[in-house]
């Protein structure tokens, strides 16, 4: 394998001890800040009991639903009564902490796959299901108008918006990481992987496909696995 000499990784706080360790290896590009931004939708209230489904695509969203919940005093048991859809094991994870039960929980990003879940789980009867999904402000869920294909009820509510400090800089980031300018990528959480997708609109698979995959942790690791993706630990990176 070739020497890695460029790598690139989100601007953060809690990843400066990446950067650093980056630096000693080679030259570093960093991607700027992530910021998310509650949407008005976030502060109005959600009958959670008048939908059968709640479909939570990453944990971005899952994070915010559960925060949103909690502020409005919401019983969090109460969600045992809904059944639940975890786009991914890191979603499923986090609900966990929460003790908050997975109907579902779909280790790849293959909407018609999700969609043959629910129709199995429902008997496949899918049509006048109320569905509520959750999402990122300009974020596209494919599995919405599959549903709605088969008569489903489905509600989209953005929590909130992903936004970067310097969008500007987003064409030339884009640049060079297709153009051979990034030797490797590290990703230190499931969020990060989520931001990368709704910044570019593009699959990871096709915007990375040239580029080494790290991951800090399993659950980082395991996200871009399911994005159809070939990481490798960090701690790999580190011992070159």
């Amino acid at each position: 394998m070739f020497r890695l000499e460029s790598f690139a990784v989100f601007e953060s706080q809690s990843n400066k001890w990446i950067v650093e360790a980056l630096s000693r290896q080679g030259s570093v590009i960093s991607l700027p800040k992530i910021t998310l931004e509650k949407t008005e939708a976030f502060f109005k209230a959600i009958n959670v009991n008048a939908f059968d489904w709640i479909l939570l695509p990453d944990t971005i969203v899952t994070e915010l639903f559960i925060e949103k919940l909690q502020n409005d005093n919401f019983d969090l048991f109460e969600l045992d009564s809904v059944q639940i859809c975890a786009f991914g094991e890191a979603v499923a994870t986090l609900l966990s902490k929460y003790q908050i039960h997975s109907d579902i929980i779909s280790t790849i990003y293959d909407h018609e796959r999700i969609l043959q879940s629910i129709a199995d789980y429902t008997n496949h009867q899918l049509r006048d299901l109320r569905f509520l999904v959750l999402k990122e402000q300009n974020s596209h869920e494919a599995i919405v108008g599959i549903l709605q294909k088969k008569e489903a009820k489905v509600t989209e509510v953005s929590l909130c918006e992903i936004k970067i400090q310097d969008r500007k800089n987003l064409v030339r980031l884009k640049a060079l990481i297709k153009g051979g300018g990034v030797d490797a990528f590290v990703f230190a959480s499931p969020n990060e992987v989520k931001a990368l997708k709704t910044l570019f609109q593009e699959s990871l698979e096709s915007l990375l496909a040239n580029i080494q995959i790290f991951a800090v942790d399993d659950l980082t690791f395991q996200t871009l696995r399911e994005n159809d993706l070939r990481p490798r630990h960090f701690e790999v990176l580190l011992l070159k």
